[in-house]
């Protein structure tokens, strides 16, 4: 079954933003072996792992950016991390598996002949 492409966009918008608030209010908080945890790379690599390396960078490099204003840091920063995350896990994806969305536009590559001294 195909999600429609506005469909997707919103789904993935809020997921987006249930995630930077869940983030901000109650995750940064929880410290795991004497640091804070952070949800926003499982969240991006999910993304980037089900919707390929395209979504997961677009949606890496919107998240990030909406984290960055919401936390008031230097903007861009985490945002260059997590379009790394979302795209790498998308191309992870198209490594292990063979998804539509991964193949050429224009078929397989054709094999090529051996040729031997004997034909």
């Amino acid at each position: 079954m195909r999600v429609a492409i506005p469909q997707l966009v919103l789904r993935l918008a809020l997921v987006g933003i249930l995630t930077v608030i869940l983030q901000v209010s109650a995750v940064t908080q929880l410290q795991i072996f004497g640091t804070n945890a952070d949800l926003m790379p499982l969240v991006i690599a999910a993304v980037g792992l089900l919707a390929g390396s395209i979504a997961g960078a677009c949606f890496g490099f919107t998240v990030g950016l909406f984290l960055d204003l919401a936390l008031v840091q230097t903007v861009g920063l985490s945002s260059l991390v997590y379009v790394a995350v979302g795209y790498w896990a998308g191309r992870f994806r198209c490594a292990t598996r063979r998804a539509r969305s991964c193949r050429s536009r224009w078929g397989p590559r054709p094999r090529r002949r051996r040729w031997s001294a004997t034909r």
